[in-house]
């Protein structure tokens, strides 16, 4: 197990990006407009190959304290029955300037919570896609659910259109940090649905983690771990909990003097990922865990890993457009992102338009160094080329980052030590971070 000290830790504990994307969210343009999208979509239809798809379904029964999710909280289910309707003319929107591209390789419904919708209105929703889209006989189809509201009548209709992985929402099972955060689930409710998974097909689980939350020690979260180790999912995300008040108000409601210390923070992630390594999982990266036998695994030895806003993905290359409240689209030249208030990206598909909040379009440069950084942030490794920048490598030599790297005969890859801190060595890699205004950097999280 690797030992890291107090120093070590504030030493590489900032606030930075999770480098879903380059450049990153803040750094796109509030003036990016319809226009600027039809443009890309329409650019986009001249490439080839099969399209990822994402659908933010914002709804949810109530909000949890922790919660850094674009969402609604809607809990007589008022808004749901109106959600689908309103997709298909987002659909629209976007596939009329797709005439050439309509294969799916990839689905995820993402949320808020996707199954607070009734089963009946999820298998509304899949139907208008599967009218709109041609899925390919290998598309994959994933969902993020929370198992307190989930029910077998959920799970049937998902495995009745194909799906084949499912993200439950975990955090934490001591009572004490569910009553904290307002996410009350049991262990025993957790694996009746996983088993409800299994009998229906799904080929894949995965379980959300977050360290850092209120009321959690290292030795509390043991216990929790050996729950997940038994339940055995697929995959495990173990995610740093990220306290930004400013950008999402009800995170003040958290009882501060409970959150964990860095140090602390670290401790409970180092436990984790020696656990979860003990009982044969895989690191693939920042936060991910998975079994040897799972597609992530055998991406990672093929170097088919992929990053997007969804984290970390099998299917390299494709490019995704997203529909629904708050959702980012990401095109190979260009970025865009959907209105995140309810109330106002309603009344935009109401009257026919896209409503775009900010976007970026993406020049040769820049798709270049996020090729870099997406590579480093997937395969944990930067090969040197011909156009290599000479600061960079300053940066990979600097007295901060050299413990965190070595360097072989191809570049440079990432020490056990700086597994940890892939971020960090990554923010060194984009000029425009260190240029960013104090009040802009703290919309990111810190990286411990």
């Amino acid at each position: 197990m690797i030992q890291i000290d107090a120093e070590t830790v504030a030493r590489y504990d900032r606030l930075g990006p999770r480098y879903t994307s380059y450049p990153t969210v803040p750094q796109w343009h509030d003036s990016y407009g319809q226009g600027e999208v039809i443009s890309a979509l329409k650019r986009a239809n001249l490439r080839s190959g099969p399209l990822s798809l994402y659908i933010h379904l914002p709804f949810c029964k109530s909000t949890c304290s922790f919660c850094g999710c674009n969402h609604v909280a809607d809990q007589k289910q008022k808004l749901t029955a109106q959600f689908a309707p309103l997709l298909e003319k987002e659909l629209d929107l976007f596939a009329s300037n797709l005439p050439k591209r309509r294969d799916i390789v990839q689905l995820h419904l993402g949320g808020g919570t996707p199954t607070w919708l009734t089963s009946i209105q999820l298998d509304t929703i899949l139907n208008v896609v599967g009218e709109k889209f041609n899925f390919l006989v290998n598309a994959e189809k994933s969902i993020e659910v929370h198992p307190a509201v989930t029910t077998i009548s959920h799970i049937e209709v998902l495995a009745a259109h194909g799906f084949q992985r499912i993200s439950m929402g975990v955090q934490d099972f001591d009572p004490q940090v569910q009553e904290i955060i307002g996410r009350i689930q049991s262990v025993d409710m957790t694996r009746e649905l996983i088993a409800a998974c299994r009998e229906r097909g799904f080929s894949s689980v995965n379980l959300d983690l977050i360290y850092g939350l209120p009321a959690q020690t290292a030795n509390k979260f043991d216990s929790t771990l050996t729950h997940v180790i038994n339940l055995r999912p697929e995959r495990i995300a173990l995610y740093s909990y990220a306290h930004l008040p400013a950008r999402f108000s009800h995170q003040s409601t958290m009882p501060l003097e409970l959150l964990p210390s860095s140090e602390e923070k670290m401790k409970i992630f180092l436990l984790s990922r020696r656990r979860l390594l003990e009982a044969g999982y895989i690191d693939i990266g920042m936060d991910h865990f998975v079994l040897p036998e799972d597609d992530m695994a055998k991406a990672l030895l093929t170097g088919e890993l992929h990053r997007n806003f969804m984290g970390y993905s099998t299917k390299a290359g494709s490019e995704m457009i997203a529909v629904g409240p708050s959702a980012i689209s990401m095109l190979e030249d260009s970025y865009f992102q959907l209105n995140p208030h309810w109330a106002s990206w309603r009344r935009a598909v109401e009257m026919g338009e896209l409503s775009i909040v900010k976007g970026i379009n993406l020049d040769e440069e820049t798709q270049k160094r996020r090729d870099a950084i997406m590579s480093w942030m997937c395969n944990r490794r930067i090969d040197k080329g011909e156009d290599f920048p000479n600061h960079w490598i300053t940066h990979l030599k600097s007295e901060t980052i050299s413990p965190l790297v070595e360097e072989d005969e191809h570049g440079w890859h990432a020490t056990n030590l700086g597994n940890l801190f892939l971020r960090v060595i990554a923010m060194g890699f984009d000029p425009s971070f260190n240029g960013l205004e104090e009040e802009v950097k703290h919309q990111y999280s810190q990286t411990v």
